[in-house]
């Protein structure tokens, strides 16, 4: 005799019968909310293959932009407490542009590229722990925090000390673009997988003693998933909220 399936919602009738005292009757229904919201429709699992997603991508991100990121060289003199930076060689005169291989709030805008000049960028190696530039290639000059890390790649950080690293144009190739769409499909497979869970779930008629606030609950578990998946996507197409 086969096994007779068991809907998850019907769990919720336990709420009445599970119980042995007042400290488990009011223990009981918390429990069975978490099961239900969690592992009713195998959220956590979607939820920790979205992390394990962002985790992939970001790893992947990382070693590309150190392959291409605009870096300095790097002098120890022998007696000195402190090591010097000097720009490579083919940095020439004149203006420069830089672009972020993240996009960061500064000064109240949302900056994907930068242009200084050699002058400048030679100021914040020997002196300055700001780097000053024209944000998007407009308006004034501006003062950026800055540092150099242990890669010897300058790197712009934002008011809650979020970094990133600095590219020169011609140093890029198509490869972002055309890895994105790995992950891209990666993302619509879970998308998938979330629909056919709630789908799932729709189908399932609640039990005439099962309160409304039961369903909103499992509800917001999969929205929470979808936003959770959304913002992931953003991150990797470059999208980001003014």
């Amino acid at each position: 005799m086969g096994e007779i399936p068991f809907p998850p919602l019907d769990i919720i009738l336990l709420k009445d019968c599970l119980w042995h005292d007042m400290q488990s009757m009011n223990a009981l229904p918390q429990l069975l909310k978490s099961i239900l919201e969690e592992d009713g429709w195998q959220q956590r699992k979607l939820s920790r293959e979205i992390e394990m997603l962002y985790q992939e991508w970001t790893s992947s991100t990382q070693d590309q932009n150190n392959q291409n990121a605009f870096k300095v060289n790097k002098n120890t003199p022998m007696f000195a407490r402190k090591p010097t930076y000097t720009l490579p060689e083919n940095i020439k005169e004149g203006r420069l542009t830089l672009f972020l291989h993240k996009p960061l709030q500064l000064h109240d805008i949302k900056v994907t590229f930068i242009t200084t000049d050699k002058k400048l960028l030679t100021h914040f190696l020997t002196k300055g722990t700001t780097l000053s530039a024209h944000l998007n290639g407009i308006g004034f000059a501006q003062e950026i925090a800055a540092e150099i890390n242990n890669l010897n790649q300058i790197q712009l950080l934002d008011v809650s000390h979020q970094a990133s690293t600095l590219y020169l144009q011609e140093s890029t190739t198509t490869v972002d673009k055309t890895d994105n769409t790995q992950w891209l499909e990666k993302l619509d497979k879970i998308q998938q997988d979330i629909q056919s869970a709630r789908y799932q779930f729709e189908q399932q008629q609640p039990n005439l003693f099962i309160e409304s606030s039961w369903l909103a609950g499992i509800e917001g578990s999969f929205m929470k998933l979808t936003e959770k998946l959304t913002q992931l996507r953003n991150q990797i197409t470059g999208k980001m909220a003014d």
